[in-house]
Order: structure tokens, then C-alpha cells, then sequence
């Protein structure tokens, strides 16, 4: 995923304890791929879904990152916050069963 914020302001409010907030951002600006894992969720039929955080611990090692943070939502709470429906997840996926 690609983010708006440097890799080095999110980790720095990751270790603030202010997890939360990079969240929003990151679901704000990745609203497509959180819909897709809201409703891969909601098909599954699980509750919540986990959004891991990481950095690549040396910059030029594409192979070794580090977790910072994992980050447990609900999928009600993703659902209110993206505006979606589980009746509108359910009609579009009739569309691409028809």
C-alpha cells in the first residue's frame, strides 16, 4: 500500500500511541481496499478484520521489515466508517455471480 504520509511521520505517531489516527488516514486513503476487505470479512463471515503496520528495517532490504503495530477493527465499526451497507456488499457480489 501506498501512503500520503512519509514512512517516518506515521511511525513516529504509531510509537505516540496515536495508532488510531494513522488508521483513519490509511483507510481514508485507501477506501477501495478497505471496502474489498470489509466484504471478503463480511463473505467470510468473521467479526473483525487486523491491519498490521510495518517499515523495512535497512531502506534498500525489500525482504526484511519490521512490525510496528497491529491494529484489531471491527467489521461493524469499518462498515459505519465507510458508509457501507452489508445489503449493497451482498447486491454487488449478486452482480458478479449473474
Amino acid at each position: 500500500m501506498r501512503f500520503a504520509m512519509s514512512a517516518n511521520s506515521w511511525a513516529r505517531l504509531l510509537s505516540q500511541e496515536q495508532s488510531g489516527a494513522v488508521l483513519a488516514q490509511v483507510l481514508k486513503e485507501n477506501a477501495f481496499r478497505s471496502a474489498k476487505w470489509l466484504a471478503e470479512a463480511v463473505i467470510a463471515g468473521t467479526d473483525e478484520l487486523r491491519v498490521a503496520f510495518c517499515h523495512r528495517r535497512r531502506v534498500n532490504d525489500p525482504n526484511v521489515h519490521e512490525l510496528l503495530h497491529v491494529e484489531k477493527i471491527l467489521t461493524t465499526t469499518l462498515q459505519s466508517q465507510l458508509k457501507l451497507s452489508t445489503a449493497k456488499l451482498w447486491a454487488t457480489l449478486g452482480l458478479y455471480i449473474k
